[in-house]
């Protein structure tokens, strides 16, 4: 039993026995955040792997962050330490003179983190839409509620997705006179 935390970072990537875990941590610390770090560490040149399972899977799963370590350290790479490969997949970024220098990994990161945008925004638009008095307004925002709950976050194509929740943002925007 897990009580009166601020914050949980729960190891491994969103899957089904995790997601059960971190609704059991919310219910019991409403205020609290969950986050999750490791497997995968971060590293592998992946980027769409990463855009889903830090984006729009995080998400669906109930995430509050992701935690993976470490963005950025100078000693723990396959430039700074070639002789020990298996620590470059504990890094995100580069180390740089005056600046990190992005990995494609986490590029992937950066474009999932904008799908949780888009997605966040259309559901709050639709939470509203969904109070309207307005029967049509109410139904749209039904309808895309019921969207991002059924949608497979483990499958969908997720520019596909972005694409779909722009549209329905638009949609959204225009029917409660934004």
């Amino acid at each position: 039993m897990i009580f009166d935390l601020d914050f949980l970072i729960i190891p491994g990537a969103p899957a089904e026995r995790r997601i059960r875990e971190v609704n059991k941590f919310h219910e019991s610390n409403p205020d609290a955040l969950c986050g999750w770090y490791a497997n995968p560490h971060s590293g592998p040149e992946n980027p769409n792997y990463f855009r889903r399972i830090h984006g729009f899977q995080s998400y669906k799963s109930n995430y509050d962050v992701s935690a993976n370590y470490c963005w950025y350290r100078n000693n723990w790479n396959d430039m700074a330490t070639p002789w020990e490969q298996y620590l470059r997949g504990i890094i995100m970024v580069y180390a740089g003179r005056d600046k990190t220098i992005d990995t494609i990994a986490w590029e992937g990161i950066r474009e999932g983190m904008d799908d949780v945008k888009y997605a966040s925004y259309l559901k709050d638009l639709a939470l509203e839409a969904a109070q309207s008095s307005d029967g049509d307004v109410r139904l749209l925002g039904r309808r895309v509620l019921s969207y991002l709950a059924y949608v497979d976050e483990e499958r969908v194509d997720l520019d596909a997705l972005r694409m779909e929740c722009i549209n329905q943002i638009l949609r959204l925007r225009a029917a409660l006179k934004k």
